[in-house]
């Protein structure tokens, strides 16, 4: 295992225990007994950020850790923002830490980045290949932008910009970020049924 691999490993040890505290309005989701299928999901995202900006969100979780805080709980609050606004306004947004300015242009950015990357990536044979989230969102169904962008909330602004150079340089080469997930994706699930 590389020294990312190892890195990717301890983010999501400790995504999976933030996910496991999480307790929705109808109780607990049946992905939070899917361990393995979690693991995949996030190690296939992490992936393609590099090693500095998986550092600076292992110490994002930490500082969240210290505080007392759940930032995959924020997260879904946050994505509610989409799914159920009323609700959202009324339950959730007073108890979340609202983002600066520079905080907001740096998350819509990111996510101006990966939604041309979605669109590039729908004219892709694979994309034919796979279900994903809807388009848009609407009452509980959250879009795969949307459900990016309330993780994107989670991080710190030092964080942000350490994943936008990401961007910036996977771009810039050719590269594209939710073709390398889903290829990611891909790989480990046909890697778990191969191991049996």
């Amino acid at each position: 295992m590389t020294a990312k691999e190892k890195l990717i490993e301890k983010i999501i040890d400790q995504e999976w225990w933030f996910f496991s505290q999480v307790e929705g309005i109808d109780g607990r989701a049946v992905c939070q007994d899917r361990p393995k299928t979690f693991r995949r999901m996030r190690r296939a995202q992490h992936a393609i950020f590099s090693e500095a900006t998986l550092n600076l969100l292992l110490n994002d979780y930490l500082d969240y850790q210290d505080l007392g805080r759940n930032p995959i709980a924020e997260k879904y609050a946050w994505m509610m923002r989409q799914t159920d606004p009323t609700y959202f306004a009324q339950h959730l947004a007073p108890q979340l830490v609202m983002p600066s300015p520079v905080k907001v242009a740096a998350i819509q950015e990111l996510a101006d980045f990966f939604a041309l990357a979605q669109q590039e990536f729908s004219q892709d044979r694979l994309a034919r290949q796979v279900e994903g989230r809807v388009e848009q969102s609407g009452y509980g169904e959250v879009s795969s932008l949307d459900y990016l962008t309330g993780e994107l909330e989670t991080w710190s602004l030092g964080t942000l910009y350490s994943a936008l150079q990401d961007m910036q340089k996977m771009s810039a080469s050719g590269r594209n970020p939710v073709l390398e997930i889903v290829r990611n994706t891909v790989k480990d699930f046909k890697g778990a049924r191969s191991d049996g």
